[in-house]
């Protein structure tokens, strides 16, 4: 790779040791794994069980020289095109079902960052609760419904709250986390999200719609990545929770379009993974 037009922004060497491991290869983690690939990132271990089908094509990186393979495999193809000396593993597996997983969370001799771009709410509290256990930093994006929007968050081991908190912090503050790319159960969703029905879709918008959240992934996560000590030419982040919209959405508080909230959230006193 030859990062000449981006060493006076920042050191890319500066990133060689570090790991990022990829909960899920899909269309918004895809494309965070790709922008990190392009700013020095060279080590990556990637989980998706999935395969890549026509119908992803409108909204995924990947291309139609890798239908039918899994995602893990051909996004692995995707970094190696972009730098041959990048050192990638793939696990066709899910997480839960993976040890490789397990492992590397446990690997103190590595540093390393979880970016979990996975649409299970359980999966997400599990792999919350195994980076909290391991002392693991991981940023997580979840896209809402038709892409109106999105939420960036961060876990830095002994700087903020986790994941769990996020659920009641998010609660207090009138936003809606819970199930956000899932279809609707009943009316009850109606009651407790504001909106017509019309808008529960299980669609999370058109690639530019997920794009805006990767993107602001992507440059959480690189933040997390880079030693305090590293060179850059940017201001370092404060926040570890940005809510984005990409047009306005009154029932998240948004009033314009591609408005970003920050937020910085601290732990939780209840919570049952990291409170204190």
């Amino acid at each position: 790779m030859d990062y000449s037009r981006i060493l006076k922004i920042l050191n890319p060497q500066s990133l060689g040791d570090r790991i990022v491991m990829a909960a899920g290869c899909g269309s918004g983690n895809a494309l965070a794994l790709a922008e990190l690939a392009k700013n020095g990132v060279t080590r990556f271990e990637l989980w998706d069980h999935d395969v890549l089908e026509p119908v992803n094509l409108v909204r995924h990186v990947l291309g139609r020289a890798h239908l039918g393979r899994n995602k893990a495999e051909a996004m692995a193809d995707w970094i190696y095109d972009r730098n041959e000396e990048a050192r990638v593993a793939a696990y066709p597996d899910r997480i839960e079902d993976s040890p490789p997983f397990a492992a590397g969370l446990a690997d103190k001799d590595a540093t390393r960052l979880v970016l979990c771009g996975v649409d299970d709410m359980n999966t997400r509290y599990r792999i919350n609760r195994l980076c909290v256990e391991s002392g693991t930093p991981f940023v997580a994006a979840m896209v809402f419904r038709r892409g109106m929007g999105g939420m960036v968050f961060r876990y830095e081991p002994g700087r903020g709250g986790c994941f769990n908190c996020l659920t009641e912090f998010a609660r207090q503050h009138g936003m809606t986390i819970e199930e956000a790319e899932s279809e609707p159960t009943g009316a009850s969703d109606e009651q407790v999200y504001g909106l017509g029905l019309d808008a529960f879709e299980k669609n999370p918008g058109l690639s530019i719609d997920i794009g805006f959240i990767s993107l602001i992934m992507a440059r959480v996560a690189l933040e997390a990545l880079l030693p305090e000590d590293g060179r850059r030419d940017f201001p370092p982040l404060r926040s570890n929770l940005i809510a984005f919209a990409n047009r306005p959405d009154p029932a998240q508080g948004m009033k314009k379009f591609f408005q970003a909230e920050h937020f910085f959230l601290h732990p939780q006193e209840d919570c049952v993974v990291c409170g204190v």
